[in-house]
């Protein structure tokens, strides 16, 4: 038995580790699963998972789990917040605890739950009041139950939203299913929490949650479940040709670069216009190997490796698989450039017998001031903190530190700069590179560098990819459906307000209306107003604006 105040307590520490150690239960993957993006549909896996792993109730028993904390994201907060929670609770109470995917369960099952297994749901809510795309199946499941009377009396549960303020809808994803679940008998703890990304406030939010219940009961570990989450609207993920990439404007310290991405002749790849295309890059050549010369890893960077939880540690599935190689992991698994933490960079004197290099440690950690300045002001990574501390090496890293402290690689999404009705066969997109700052960025930087020999700034990535399944320019990409679309009637006025690349849907909305007053449709008058630094450097896609002025006439479109 716990007190509440205690776990309270807990909770406030900000830890900001993940465990993203993953077993996988049945066969091994091929030898290629590792570095290819798995598609899968909105049931939580790319081949349906059997009773087992789709009900609660009997993964709770199988596994001897004490608590559930279910997360719907869609940047990856929400889960990244729940793992952050699992991980505290079994560190400093033993609680075993399973993290898992909204996707990942038939909810139907929360009937079979008892109240000794109470259960968390931290849910992010997207665009205009909607929900995460892995959040759906769950929403529908809600409804269904509501309709059809059925009680969830034995559900003790506690809920998290992340939102913005500055929204409609603000946090709505997570008050809708407070309410259904106080509505069908489910006993809530403690008051809903509703964090607000509009001021950058939402970790004080989370902070100052209370949502834990006063009795938990502890148990054995389990072994995580495995899997890909993903919406089953989407396309699947596969290789797409960049059929074409320019530079649209420079200046000192960014380029915009405009890449047109060909879906292949078959048109089995269909998008609309407003969706996204996400795209998976990779670390670069220079920092995996900087990585691995800081940590002193011996042995073949090809040679496999299996990832497995130790004493239950492990709270959930994570996108690395278990079988892979060191390679693999910190080329493509791993967000080895990404910003580090000032706990990340302070528990780094555990692995260094250096005195002076433990004072530099301390240095950096003691000031918030000066971790500012030094660190996260200079984008240094976790290898460049290495460098910087101790240049000679003789840093003990283990590859579970890695494994625990670094964010998992997310694809980066894009807005589809381009129109169906013109450009079925293919999408545009535009984006900004800033030299050595952004991973999605970068890595669209180095093919763009890849088609132009005689650029001085070449960003070396392994482009060809995994068995040379990316040669000739090739990314892993996939289409994602938006809610961010044109009104049905394409009479209906709009007004657009955007920043640099933020114009990039709207030249695809343009692109749409121009196409239809060319066939002789009634179309709406279209207003937009565009923001940018310096009106004679980066301004995007003026040309084409003018172009569509032309063909609308100044009555119908003004920018």
């Amino acid at each position: 038995m716990l007190d509440s105040a205690l776990l309270v307590t807990v909770l406030c520490l900000f830890l900001g580790q993940k465990i993203w150690a993953r077993a996988f239960s049945d066969a091994i993957p091929d030898s290629f699963w590792y570095v290819i993006p798995q598609a899968s549909t909105d049931s939580g896996a790319s081949v349906e998972p059997d009773e087992r792993t789709r009900n609660t109730q009997k993964e709770k028993i199988s596994r001897k789990l004490q608590m559930i904390i279910f997360w719907g994201s869609q940047s990856g907060r929400a889960e990244m917040l729940a793992r952050r929670l699992a991980k505290r609770l079994h560190d400093r109470f033993n609680l075993h605890v399973l993290v898992a995917d909204l996707s990942d369960y038939d909810h139907q099952n929360l009937v079979e739950l008892q109240s000794t297994t109470p259960c968390g749901f931290i849910v992010s809510t997207y665009g205009d009041g909607d929900p995460p795309y892995n959040a759906n199946s769950f929403m529908t499941t809600l409804q269904a139950l509501e309709r059809e009377g059925v009680t969830l009396k034995n559900l003790r549960y506690f809920i998290f939203g992340l939102g913005n303020s500055k929204y409609r809808m603000f946090n709505r994803v997570a008050d809708q299913v407070d309410e259904t679940l106080l509505k069908l008998g489910a006993i809530r703890y403690g008051s809903p929490g509703r964090g607000d990304d509009a001021d950058g406030s939402m970790e004080s939010s989370y902070l100052a949650w209370r949502p834990m219940p006063r009795k938990v009961h502890t148990g054995e570990p389990y072994q995580p479940l495995s899997g890909l989450s993903n919406r089953q609207n989407d396309s699947a993920i596969r290789p797409f040709d960049i059929s074409k990439i320019y530079k649209m404007w420079e200046d000192a310290e960014r380029v915009c670069l405009h890449v047109e991405i060909d879906l292949g002749s078959d048109r089995s790849v269909k998008y609309k216009t407003g969706d996204h295309i996400a795209i998976w890059p990779s670390n670069s050549n220079s920092q995996v190997d900087r990585l691995l010369s800081a940590l002193h890893l011996n042995g073949d960077p090809q040679r496999s490796i299996f990832i497995r939880p130790v004493d239950g540690a492990s709270t959930g599935k994570t996108t690395i698989p278990s079988h892979t190689t060191l390679d693999a992991l910190l080329r493509y698994y791993l967000e080895i450039a990404g910003p580090v933490s000032p706990e990340t960079i302070a528990d780094l004197s555990h692995f260094i017998s250096d005195e002076s290099a433990r004072q530099e440690l301390q240095r950096l950690t003691a000031d918030l001031a000066v971790f500012q300045s030094e660190i996260t002001a200079s984008f240094l990574t976790l290898v460049d903190v290495l460098h910087k501390v101790n240049p000679r090496g003789g840093w003990n890293l283990p590859l579970s530190f890695l494994l625990e402290r670094l964010n998992t690689m997310q694809p980066q999404l894009y807005s589809i700069a381009s129109s169906p009705t013109v450009h079925p066969e293919g999408i545009s997109i535009c984006l900004v590179t800033d030299g050595d700052h952004g991973i999605p960025t970068n890595y669209i930087h180095a093919h763009w560098a890849e088609k132009n020999p005689g650029m001085a700034y070449k960003p070396t990535h392994a482009l060809d990819g995994p068995g040379q399944l990316l040669a000739g320019g090739k990314i892993f990409s996939q289409i994602q459906r938006s809610a961010f679309k044109l009104p049905f009637r394409a009479s209906t006025p709009i007004i657009m307000v955007g920043a640099g690349t933020e114009v990039a849907p709207f030249r695809g909305f343009l692109e749409d209306r121009a196409r239809h007053r060319e066939l002789g449709q009634e179309i709406g008058k279209s207003l937009l107003f565009m923001g940018f630094r310096h009106p004679d450097v980066d301004v995007s896609y003026e040309n084409d604006w003018k172009n569509w002025q032309r063909v609308l006439g100044t009555d119908l479109f003004q920018f």
